[in-house]
């Protein structure tokens, strides 16, 4: 049986030059950057179905996978409501921060970071232009740029958004605000978060480059369900937004991605280093992973697999992805062949792995 050309589209990024051009907080217009990244997608089974399938009724996604709206979930944020005064939380505490950033590891297991003394997160991203340090009742104006796998395009709009003045989560990279979308209906489909580098450095286009890479690794998650797995894999949908009512010190746009609110214990099950989380032995995360591989023909690996499990679906959200030397990095997590060589040095097949006719390369 022969394989099928399979192109998952073309990468967006903003344009070179968008600091420079900033200072007037004029729009930020994303154009293509990457070229299209064309793989070879390998004829594999296809299982009969069974076990859990992902139910609309339960959690809206649209045609990739993407996604969208997770209802029956308490207001993390009530006081960013449109019209709601309230003063918000000052910083919170984090019991588990993040490690520094790090290069890999360089013995032959992967490094596992000690863990970090409890701290409060007080970054926060540059103050409106009023001088205040969260958006205002009715909501601050944003340019929202969304990324269409189908058609390659990047469309922009401007809508209102509220955003809050300290992080409720954090990794090694970023600070993670509350926000409420206030384009959309009143209740849980306006509960989002915006995701802020904490480098003040950090380029335009990285932001851009981060929407790339989910919008691939979403259309992997359309490839895998097709195959009927265990259980269904879905990835939040993502957005660029750039505030317009802020502005950094040094006449940066100010950027944020964004996605929706996923309620849920939050479980890291690999890292992008072949290390596996002891305390989550579960197949799914690491047979997609696999199954991108093959899916790519040894071109690109999906790992840094974390998330939520919502109604017997596995929902992740910043994946990261190795690719191999013929194509663009995908950012400073790509650790390019021995990203994905670290990957299958710990990697057991599992009975998904099976399901799906998956290969150890190493076997």
């Amino acid at each position: 049986m022969g394989s099928a050309q399979w192109i998952p589209g073309t990468a967006p990024s903003g344009p070179a030059g968008l600091a420079a051009k900033a200072k007037d907080s004029q729009p930020v217009v994303a154009q293509p950057l990457y070229p299209a990244l064309a793989t070879r997608q390998p004829s594999l089974p296809s299982a009969s179905a069974s076990g859990s399938s992902l139910r609309q009724e339960d959690i809206k996604t649209d045609h990739l996978g993407n996604l969208t709206f997770i209802p029956d979930h308490p207001d993390p944020a009530p006081h960013l409501n449109a019209g709601c005064t309230d003063e918000p939380p000052g910083p919170r505490m984090n019991a588990h921060p993040p490690p520094p950033p790090q290069t890999p590891p360089t013995g032959d297991e992967p490094l596992v970071p000690p863990p970090q003394e409890p701290r409060l997160m007080t970054f926060q991203p540059p103050k409106l232009r009023s001088g205040m340090e969260y958006s205002p009742p009715e909501g601050e104006l944003v340019t929202k740029h969304v990324f269409n796998t189908v058609s390659q395009e990047w469309t922009k709009t401007q809508q209102r958004v509220r955003i809050d003045k300290y992080p409720f989560q954090e990794g090694t990279m970023r600070s993670v605000f509350y926000m409420k979308d206030l384009a959309r209906p009143m209740g849980g489909q306006q509960d989002w978060v915006a995701k802020i580098s904490k480098d003040p450095s950090e380029d335009s286009d990285a932001y851009f480059h981060e929407c790339e890479m989910q919008a691939i690794v979403q259309s992997f998650a359309e490839e895998y369900n097709k195959r009927d797995p265990p259980k269904k894999v879905v990835f939040a949908d993502i957005a660029v937004i750039q505030c317009m009512e802020r502005e950094s010190t040094d006449g940066r746009p100010v950027l944020f991605t964004i996605e929706p609110y996923i309620a849920g214990p939050f479980i890291k099950y690999t890292n992008n280093y072949g290390w596996i989380n002891p305390l989550a032995p579960r197949h799914t995360p690491q047979a997609f992973s696999h199954f991108s591989y093959e899916l790519t023909e040894g071109k690109l690996i999906v790992v840094d697999v974390q998330g939520v499990i919502v109604k017997n679906v596995d929902c992740y959200t910043d994946p990261q992805i190795h690719s191999d030397s013929s194509l663009p990095a995908f950012g400073k997590g790509d650790l390019k062949e021995e990203g994905i060589a670290k990957f299958f040095e710990t990697h057991c097949c599992n009975d998904v792995c099976r399901r799906l006719g998956l290969q150890h390369p190493l076997t």
